[in-house]
């Protein structure tokens, strides 16, 4: 009886200590700035409720939305449309709330196009920036991370491959864990930046 009261009191413990911000994880602390990390929490939290709203699920425990958010996706790529529903209007408010420091820690300009009188940027993740630098550091302690890793630094980008392995084998990524909210939420929102830029330039030739 004693040791079955050990248990539940060593269990109730480690659910007390389990870290449920940015800020409580040493490999975000020891990188990033408090400004960038509440910059960081910024873009976790704008990801979230795009996702909860984009399945009508406003008001309900995030981890719910995920799956949802991912079944769907899941249920998507089988169609083979697939669509991110993410409103880029919110996305687009919330760069511009962003520190441009954190911005540019985090993202970096791989090309630009001049259209009439607007310069359009597509984004993707700065490679010697402190997301980087972070990620690197994540992958030594989680599988999905170091393989992500792995890819974008063989091919300098995000490849389907990673695209592909989100969605397919999202139950393999702990979402509980912040800091994979945190990859998901960069990562989605890196790709729909470009799905963006990319609808305004085919709607720029179409008329031409």
């Amino acid at each position: 009886m004693k040791i079955v009261i050990y248990c539940l009191i060593m269990v109730s413990l480690g659910c007390q200590t389990k870290p449920k911000s940015l800020s409580d994880y040493p490999d975000i602390t020891n990188i990033f700035e408090a400004y960038e990390i509440d910059d960081l929490e910024k873009i976790i939290d704008s990801f979230n409720k795009s996702i909860c709203k984009s399945e009508n699920l406003k008001g309900t425990d995030v981890l719910e939305c995920y799956e949802h958010y991912f079944t769907r996706m899941q249920k998507a790529v089988e169609t083979g449309r697939l669509e991110f529903q993410l409103p880029y209007a919110e996305q687009e408010k919330l760069m511009k709330e962003l520190d441009i420091r954190s911005f540019y820690e985090v993202w970096g300009n791989l090309r630009t196009w001049k259209r009439g009188s607007d310069t359009l940027k597509v984004v993707n993740n700065k490679y010697n920036g402190k997301y980087i630098k972070f990620l690197k550091s994540f992958s030594k302690e989680n599988i999905k991370v170091q393989k992500y890793v792995f890819s974008y630094e063989n091919i300098g980008d995000i490849s389907p491959t990673m695209i592909a392995d989100i969605v397919t084998n999202f139950n393999e990524y702990d979402i509980r864990d912040e800091r994979i909210k945190l990859l998901i939420a960069i990562h989605y929102l890196t790709l729909n930046e470009r799905n963006k830029i990319h609808e305004i330039l085919n709607s720029a030739n179409n008329k031409s």
